[in-house]
């Protein structure tokens, strides 16, 4: 879908308090992007598996334990599930020394307008304040000689961040849960960046 916003938006991002799991519009707001923003990575499963990138309980979680940054329109106020934007998680790891991120999503009207990259860029910092080294990205990605535009340019996008590919793992040792319902063989492309401080 094409962008209906002309200019760069001046986004405003934050950890927000955990209270807000308990804001039901806020929600169901963030679970709406993240399903519409993975909806197009269902050619990997069966046509008749309803697969949806994440549910309520998932992301209240996240919203608890403060690992989701969430993207705001610059006057909203909020808690106003109508100005967010966008999200992504940052966890750190049990080495205490990488942290992962993923679900990076932002709602269509904003796609392509640098909402991705500012999140990306913000999610990193938090985890130089985590004490991570390290960012991790687990991709699911086409195998077997098939290809999925979508998975290459968003492949191509972690590359020009500074990601590279450190191993390539079957996709049962990343979620076991996944294996019975994929359509065609994929793989996770498992990526990571070196977290020096800003400015290097």
């Amino acid at each position: 879908m094409a962008s209906s916003i002309k200019e760069p938006p001046a986004i405003t991002i934050v950890i927000p308090p955990a209270a807000i799991a308990s804001n039901i519009p806020v929600l169901t707001r963030l679970v709406d992007i993240i399903n519409v923003a993975f909806s197009e990575q269902g050619t990997f499963f069966h046509p008749t598996d309803n697969v949806l990138r994440c549910a309520a309980p998932e992301i209240r979680q996240y919203l608890e334990a403060s690992e989701l940054c969430l993207a705001w329109q610059p006057d909203s106020s909020q808690t106003d599930a109508q100005g967010l934007v966008g999200c992504a998680r940052v966890s750190l790891l049990d080495d205490g020394r990488t942290a992962l991120f993923g679900v990076l999503a932002c709602d269509d009207a904003f796609r392509g307008l640098g909402v991705g990259r500012d999140l990306m860029v913000f999610a990193e910092d938090r985890a130089r304040k985590l004490g991570a080294k390290t960012m991790r990205i687990d991709l699911l990605y086409p195998h077997g000689g098939w290809v999925h535009g979508f998975k290459e340019r968003l492949a191509e996008w972690y590359e020009r961040q500074g990601y590279r590919v450190v191993k390539v793992v079957e996709v049962g040792e990343v979620v076991p849960e996944l294996v019975p319902r994929m359509a065609r063989e994929a793989v996770f492309r498992i990526y990571e960046k070196e977290l020096r401080e800003r400015g290097w």
